[in-house]
């Protein structure tokens, strides 16, 4: 098995030589894959991530990115110059 942060099509990548043969525990546990099927997943409650891309892009040094089972669905930097 392989356990990271990463989204599942990057961990893939990485373990290439044995991708068909090992689960995959993605996004720091929220996607579990095995054989290319999604075991589990956690999902976050919309209104709170809603309310968390708020308040983090008020921060000119924060990135936000939001993933979930495929990969990368949004990314935000917000920049004062």
């Amino acid at each position: 098995m392989a356990a990271s942060g990463r989204e599942y099509t990057n961990l893939r990548r990485l373990f290439e030589p044995v991708k068909d043969d090992i689960a995959y525990l993605c996004l720091n546990g929220c996607l579990t894959v095995y054989h290319n099927q999604c075991v589990s997943k956690e999902n976050m409650d919309t209104t709170v991530a809603k309310k968390l891309i708020q308040i983090l892009t008020k921060d000119t040094e924060a990135e936000v990115l939001v993933s979930g089972e495929k990969p990368a669905i949004f990314a935000l930097k917000i920049s004062i110059i």
